[in-house]
């Protein structure tokens, strides 16, 4: 999940440099768009990062649970 949210930060990463042409008219409506989908792809990386924290931090729990509950079995016999 990790090396997921790094390919999503990836896609945030900045465009490169329109060629020095004239400006068209949707020039500045694309630059808008791309800076809002960075903005976003930026957010969901975050996101992605910090639940595939959390799922590590469960996993780490369950498994010390499982082995306390291993450790009470083997006590009763």
């Amino acid at each position: 999940m990790t090396d997921f949210a790094g390919r999503v930060s990836a896609g945030a990463a900045p465009a490169p440099r329109a060629a020095p042409a004239p400006r068209w008219a949707t020039t500045s409506t694309n630059t808008l768009a791309t800076d809002t989908a960075r903005r976003l792809l930026s957010v969901l990386a975050h996101d992605i990062t910090e639940t595939a924290d959390r799922i590590r931090a469960v996993a780490a729990d369950y498994e010390e649970a499982d082995v306390r509950a291993a450790g009470r079995i083997r006590a009763t016999r």
